[in-house]
């Protein structure tokens, strides 16, 4: 059986929205489906290409993902290669090959069994060495260290979540996308032992939402393969910054979308459950 999921926005938050809404989850493919990838000639952001890097690992080994470029320009095929986007899709690979140019991080992969400050530290540095010319970048380390983290400890992801960025030295921006296909919010807090949270959640209250106000999970017994958590802060540290900094910041998990911007908080329903964080971090 074939499933087409067809890319003609990779903007957040519209773009990947639609995106979600399309993939069909790892537990409805069969062995022998093949999942085709079909991008139009619409301008390709690599924001959007870390949402299904993360998506297309969370697949059982089994499943099949091929990219049908054939409709887009020679640029946008240069680009899906250069950034390590078609070899992750179409090879399986957990860190792609590619090298990172000045005001561009590629996919990333924040990978899963090392020291959790080692690898963002890693991240981090890899930002400041290719951050063109913008004079402050303690904000995106902060924003960083803070979603990095938690991909890393809070989500007990069992595949790589995938990091990228971009400066735009014009304008003085940056956008940086984060996704990875862990328990998802909700369930960290389900899980969890802030018997506030969930008694909140089990009122019909957004997890989400519940998550940028700070509260936390308050895991104090780590599972097997799992990181000793008291996690609930990093959200709302990365709210406040967005902010402050008069960004934006998008979020799915589950089936849940939640838009931060100008101070005010837009949510809205997925058709398919993501278990997933993607941020857009648009700093002025």
């Amino acid at each position: 059986m074939t499933h087409l999921v067809r890319i003609d926005d990779t903007a957040i938050p519209d773009g990947v929205l639609r995106i979600a809404d399309q993939l069909p989850a790892a537990d409805v493919l069969q062995p022998g489906d093949t999942v085709t990838l079909k991008f139009t000639h619409s301008f390709v952001y690599l924001t959007g290409l870390v949402l299904l890097a993360a998506w297309r690992k969370s697949l059982p080994g089994t499943a099949h993902v091929v990219i049908d470029d054939t409709a887009t320009s020679p640029e946008t095929r240069r680009f899906l290669t250069n950034t390590g986007f078609r070899e992750v899709i179409e090879t399986g690979t957990y860190h792609p090959s590619v090298s990172s140019r000045t005001g561009k991080v590629p996919i990333q992969a924040i990978l899963m069994g090392r020291e959790k400050e080692a690898t963002v530290n890693e991240i981090v540095q890899i930002f400041d060495d290719y951050s063109g010319h913008v004079p402050d970048t303690a904000p995106f380390r902060v924003l960083l260290s803070e979603l990095c983290e938690n991909t890393l400890a809070h989500s007990e992801l069992t595949t790589p979540g995938y990091i990228c960025a971009r400066v735009f030295e014009d304008n003085n921006r940056c956008k940086i996308a984060i996704a990875d296909t862990g328990i998802g919010i909700e369930q960290s807090f389900r899980q969890g032992t802030n018997k506030t949270a969930i008694d909140r959640i089990a009122r019909g209250e957004s997890a989400v939402a519940i998550a940028l106000e700070g509260l936390s999970s308050s895991k104090p017994r780590p599972g097997p393969g799992t990181f000793k958590t008291y996690f609930g802060f990093g959200l709302f540290i990365t709210r406040r910054l967005v902010e402050v900094n008069r960004g934006r910041l998008t979020l799915l998990s589950g089936s849940e979308a939640v838009t931060v911007e100008k101070l005010s908080q837009k949510p809205r329903r997925l058709i398919k459950p993501w278990v997933a964080r993607l941020p857009e971090l648009c700093l002025i």
